[in-house]
């Protein structure tokens, strides 16, 4: 009988070897190619969000939605939404043409308008992606930073004002006259942000330790959270409708009202819970744990380990020796050591940097902008500057506990009508744009991500991604047919004066420019500033497409996975 199913069980062999080199392959490459999808959406997805910009349905999708609780943005006017207008030099400057149509004509609500643009910006789609509104300027004093906060400022530059006062740069330009603000100032508004923020008992995580050993200590602020504070032997409740409690040599429980509370442990200790709460507690030795006002609570050590919480907040402490942590007004803490640690946090609508997306705009394009009518300044220098000055932004913001960082590189502004009208026609590359100030450009570009590699290698723990711009702006430029753009080159609006419809004297907003009829169609909205339409490319293609290294989505992922 055994010899009857031999022949059976070889053919079953012969078949699964067949499935596996045959079908299995085709599975995984299906697989593969699906991954692909994921990660490299078609261009039809593309351009059906250029093509929608002329009805106002712009769209970019991007799975990433409540990945991140809170954006915090650096820039200048390719990213500011209308610091520029609450600032007196700038909004004397400024204000004339943003305050005036064509500026946001086509916002919708909730945007102020205060944008260099006729719509959204890629920080404003960063932020539809993210599911969170527009992010608020930090200047307007009625500023809500519950989802994040805006630092960028128009006109800003790499360099300080005395180096531009020194060597005279940008003196041809009409903003000669204004002494630009910079990318420091926004480094010390955010500093100054943070202290507001500490003050009211709304900061970002801090942590502190004694002795010798480790410690970590971590603490957020949330509208509302959950109260938490443990131990581990013994338990008592209170404002509690059940409780349990057991141990070998004594555990008690009691609990009244609606709560629950439970306890267990070899020596004895102790857990309570009021107002609906519930704690737990349980240890070798001793520990104690308490939550009120809706909280719960847990916490351990092998020696002794307390935690506590109120008023909806959330906390865990525990070490081999002793541990604490606390939180209080919806804040949640955790603290651990070897010998002893702590972390804190309080507070109802604050900052945990853990889950902060810092967007770093594009620096230098004021700078470069400057000097296209300054002879005698080297273009590297300055490359090699502006990236001296970057670093000290990208470090302090590290030191200060960033930990997810997206970098835009400098896109091709010698593809603008600004630089195109200063530079001669001999100096144009296949695209028609100015070869000389491209090349510097891309020199700059190296630079910093030569500069971001080496940060990236100092903070294995943090995500530094680099947003490709100079290759996205070029890939729209190189595929006008698939992104509809009819007019790569000229500006929509402007004085209407000669090929590129760009006056450095006549900006857009003044008495005697217009605009085209579809903004949709062209890249570049006033001769230095990009049009929505352009904006919501360049989100597609860094939240999408690849053009963001690492790409959003393994930020996610890495952040998933450290949570």
């Amino acid at each position: 009988m055994s010899n009857s199913k031999q022949p059976s069980l070889q053919l079953v062999a012969i078949f699964i070897l067949l499935f596996l080199c045959f079908v299995h392959p085709a599975l995984a490459h299906n697989k593969s190619s699906t991954d692909g999808k994921k990660k490299h959406k078609s261009s039809s997805s593309s351009s059906s969000g250029g093509s929608g910009s002329g009805s106002g349905q712009i769209e970019v999708k991007v799975s990433v939605k409540g990945s991140f609780s809170q954006v915090m943005a650096f820039g200048d006017s390719y990213t500011d939404t209308g610091n520029c207008m609450f600032l007196n030099g700038l909004k004397k400057f400024f204000g004339g043409f943003v305050s005036h149509s064509p500026y946001g004509s086509i916002f919708k609500s909730p945007l102020s308008g205060n944008r260099f643009c006729n719509g959204r910006l890629v920080i404003d789609f960063l932020c539809e992606a993210l599911g969170l509104p527009p992010l608020p300027p930090y200047k307007d004093p009625q500023v809500n930073v519950t989802f994040g906060v805006n630092f960028a400022v128009s006109g800003s530059t790499s360099l300080t004002s005395d180096l531009f006062s020194k060597y005279k740069i940008g003196q041809g330009l009409l903003w000669k006259s204004m002494v630009p603000q910079n990318f420091m100032t926004q480094l010390d508004w955010f500093d100054e942000f943070l202290e507001r923020m500490a003050a009211s008992g709304q900061g970002s995580k801090s942590s502190s330790s004694s002795g010798t050993g480790s410690q970590r200590g971590s603490g957020q602020i949330g509208a509302s959270g959950s109260s938490s504070g443990s131990g581990q032997i013994g338990g008592s409740g209170q404002a509690g409708g059940s409780a349990s409690g057991s141990g070998q040599i004594g555990g008690s429980s009691g609990g009244q009202a609606s709560g629950g509370a439970s306890g267990s442990g070899q020596i004895g200790g102790s857990g309570s819970g009021q107002a609906g709460g519930s704690a737990t507690s349980g240890g070798q030795i001793g520990g104690s744990g308490s939550g009120q006002a809706g909280g719960s609570a847990t916490g351990g050590g092998q020696i002794g380990g307390s935690g506590s919480g109120q008023a909806g907040g959330s906390a865990t402490g525990g070490g081999q020796i002793g541990g604490s942590g606390k939180g209080q007004a919806g804040g949640s803490a955790a603290g651990s050591g070897q010998i002893s640690g702590s972390g804190q946090a309080s507070g109802s609508a604050g900052i945990d940097l853990d889950d902060v997306l810092f967007w770093i705009g594009e620096m230098g394009v004021n700078d470069y902008a400057r000097i296209i009518s300054t002879t005698g300044l080297h273009g590297n220098w300055l490359a090699q500057m502006s990236v001296n000055h970057f670093s000290k932004v990208l470090k302090a913001l590290l030191d200060r506990g960033a930990k997810y960082i997206v970098v835009q590189g400098m896109p091709p502004i010698g593809c603008l009508p600004l630089a195109l009208s200063f530079a001669p026609d001999s100096d144009r590359d296949k695209h028609g744009c100015s070869e000389s100030i491209n090349s510097l450009v891309k020199f700059h570009n190296e630079l910093l991500q030569k500069r971001i590699a080496e940060f990236q290698g100092e903070h294995k723990d943090c995500i530094i991604s680099y947003a490709d711009y100079f290759s996205a702006y070029v890939t729209i430029m190189t595929n006008v047919t698939v992104y509809q753009v009819q007019e790569p080159l000229k500006a929509c609006c402007g004085a209407g004066t000669g090929p590129f419809n760009f006056s450095p004297k006549f900006m857009c907003g003044a008495g005697s420019t217009s605009k085209c009829s579809d903004p949709s169609k062209y890249i570049v909205w006033d001769g230095l500033h990009l049009t929505e339409a352009m904006h919501s490319h360049l989100a597609d293609l860094f939240f999408n497409k690849g053009y963001c290294h690492p790409s959003v989505h393994d930020m996610v992922a890495h952040k998933q996975l450290a949570y």
